[in-house]
């Protein structure tokens, strides 16, 4: 989940300057108090290599593992403590289309299931579904590796009851494949795995929703029409998603030029939170050691962690510009692109 509410308050064009302690002032008073999560990270296991992903080129140090069953269960009853009907933002009056920062309307109101790990790798990962449907109304969605999802694995998901699956293909041979993802996938049995999957719908859940995604890139822009083409006959949804500037990683010969409004700055330390596998809090999707720590949900409760003061020291040491030079925003592909001169704040934010 994350926080569109917020987002309507403040467009995004207006926190694009950093350094102003005022403009702090104003986004934390608009704030939501209630804490959402964006993503929860039921393993941190994954065999695949993305060219694109910090833990794919080896930078990742963590323990690999996954997380304890009641570990999950904790965040999800609290999350539902504070969303018992589940997210619903008014978005209509937002400026910037919600296709432009998001692929689906399950990335704002529903919960991704990983974060630097690969679901289908987390033995436990049809029990979770079934245990978020069963105690909360919030839904749980997650991106897959169709190499791995055999016809059995593609059963059980959609027995559990996920309404959503995302599915990450790149490339429209097994070349283009590999050299993205890794020596690991497959093509042909991704593709395989795939039409079981719709035929396997069909049968048992004619309602879930499938969403097969690729990455736009220097090296998969001629692939793209025909990929769209291909899927699009077969009953799915196709999301070519936005090159995302992962800290550390050397990104320039994938990166695609891409219009401004797309990187406007990043907003995550007001919108969300992420959970990694041991329950450690990390402001966003790009922080794959957990290098900025604000908390733990095994000893903390997330209203405390996402309302104490350490996150809100962050949140000001992030947008008056007094993060250090070396921190993992100042790493980031989303944070360069904020103003940092005080003298180009604007007055207007109200």
């Amino acid at each position: 989940m994350m926080d569109l509410d917020f987002l309507k308050k403040v467009d995004k064009t207006k926190i694009v300057t950093l350094s102003s302690e005022e403009q702090f002032v104003y986004l934390e008073s608009i704030r939501s108090k209630k804490p959402f999560v964006e993503q929860i990270e039921t393993t941190n296991a994954c065999d695949c290599t993305c060219v694109m992903c910090p833990r794919g080129v080896g930078l990742m140090d963590r323990k690999v593992g996954p997380m304890s069953m009641e570990l999950y269960s904790k965040i999800i009853d609290e999350v539902n403590e504070f969303f018992p009907t589940g997210y619903t933002p008014e978005i209509v009056e937002h400026s910037q289309p919600v296709e432009e920062m998001v692929s689906s309307d399950y990335e704002i109101t529903g919960i991704r299931l990983h974060h630097f790990g690969e679901p289908l790798l987390d033995p436990e990962l049809c029990e979770r579904v079934v245990y978020s449907r069963q105690n909360s109304e919030v839904e749980v969605h997650f991106s897959v590796n169709p190499t791995k999802l055999k016809p059995k694995v593609s059963e059980r998901l959609i027995k559990s009851g996920i309404k959503r699956l995302l599915i990450a293909l790149d490339g429209t041979n097994n070349e283009e494949y590999q050299q993205i993802r890794g020596k690991t996938v497959n093509y042909e049995r991704a593709v395989s795995n795939i039409l079981e999957l719709i035929n396997l719908r069909a049968e048992l859940n004619p309602s879930l929703i499938i969403d097969l995604q690729m990455v736009s890139m220097a090296r998969t822009q001629e692939s793209i029409e025909e990929f769209k083409s291909f899927w699009e006959s077969k009953g799915v949804n196709v999301y070519i998603k936005h090159f995302f500037p992962y800290p550390d990683v050397k990104h320039e010969e994938f990166k695609v030029e891409q219009e401004d409004t797309f990187f406007k700055g990043c907003t995550f330390p007001f919108t969300s939170m992420s959970i990694m596998k041991d329950g450690s809090v990390v402001p966003c999707c790009s922080d794959y050691n957990g290098e900025i720590n604000l908390g733990n949900v095994n000893t903390n409760s997330l209203d405390e962690i996402w309302n104490g003061n350490e996150y809100n020291e962050f949140r000001k040491n992030f947008i008056t510009n007094n993060l250090p030079k070396d921190s993992l925003c100042n790493r980031c592909g989303f944070y360069k692109f904020y103003k940092k001169d005080k003298e180009e704040f604007q007055e207007d934010v109200r």
